[in-house]
């Protein structure tokens, strides 16, 4: 989508001082940076740096085509920033639109353009737009959401296998090692030594399927998936093969 972008922003008549903030591979906007200060931070791999440059914007710009669901628009939306994204994927239904975002129809150039023009040349809209955005993140994508969801799904496919009585021990011993992990002052998460986790969880450790969610977790912007999604489904794997 960032053709839609280029376009889009070309088109912009607002006198106000507009900049660009972008990651990932620089010198994409060369035709932008006579009419906006642009300021390229690079290809990140640093949490707190994205953080920062999502607290910096005041509007986040989504214009995709292909979205299965929209990451970085819900990151956007738990920093408080109004999206502006496409119809015709997921991310409607994420921004709960138009509670948490705009959206414009695939490709409209013009209706883009006028959506950022909009938000520009209206900061309280752009802030409640942004509140509200905050609110449906905390609502709807955040940790202990997302797991019990998939512990839910999980519930729901074994008891239509009729599962077996172990395959209900198992099940159990996945809630208690998914569920949230005591949160510190700070709000981080608690950090727990190897032998004080129990037993199942520290062979856990050293299985294929944990090597697989380190490496993943480890790759730049998948280190939120991998823990709210790819662990869980890891960790019951590796429960149902190493039982089996």
């Amino acid at each position: 989508g960032l053709s839609l972008i280029k376009e889009a922003l070309q088109r912009v008549t607002s006198t106000k001082q507009i900049t660009l903030l972008t990651v990932a591979q620089k010198g994409v906007v060369p035709e932008l940076a006579k009419s906006f200060h642009t300021i390229e931070a690079g290809w990140l791999t640093n949490d707190r740096a994205m953080l920062d440059i999502y607290h910096a914007a005041d509007i986040f710009l989504m214009p995709s085509v292909a979205e299965a669901f929209g990451m970085m628009a819900m990151e956007a939306m738990a920093c408080g920033k109004p999206v502006i994204a496409c119809e015709g994927t997921s991310l409607p239904e994420v921004l709960k639109a138009p509670e948490g975002g705009m959206v414009v129809p695939a490709g409209d150039v013009a209706a883009f353009t006028e959506a950022i023009e909009r938000l520009v040349a209206s900061p309280h809209e752009r802030r409640e737009m942004g509140a509200r955005a905050r609110r449906i993140a905390e609502t709807h994508y955040n940790k202990d959401t997302y797991v019990s969801r998939i512990i839910a799904v999980y519930e729901e496919v074994i008891a239509k296998r009729q599962p077996e009585s172990r395959l209900d021990s198992i099940l159990s011993e996945q809630r208690k090692t998914v569920g949230l992990r005591p949160s510190s002052a700070h709000g981080e998460t608690a950090t727990v030594a190897a032998r004080d986790l129990p037993p199942p969880t520290r062979r856990f450790k050293g299985s294929r399927q944990h090597t697989f969610y380190t490496r993943l977790r480890q790759r730049p912007g998948m280190k939120l998936p991998a823990v709210l999604i790819v662990r869980p489904i890891a960790y019951l794997a590796w429960l149902l093969t190493s039982r089996s």
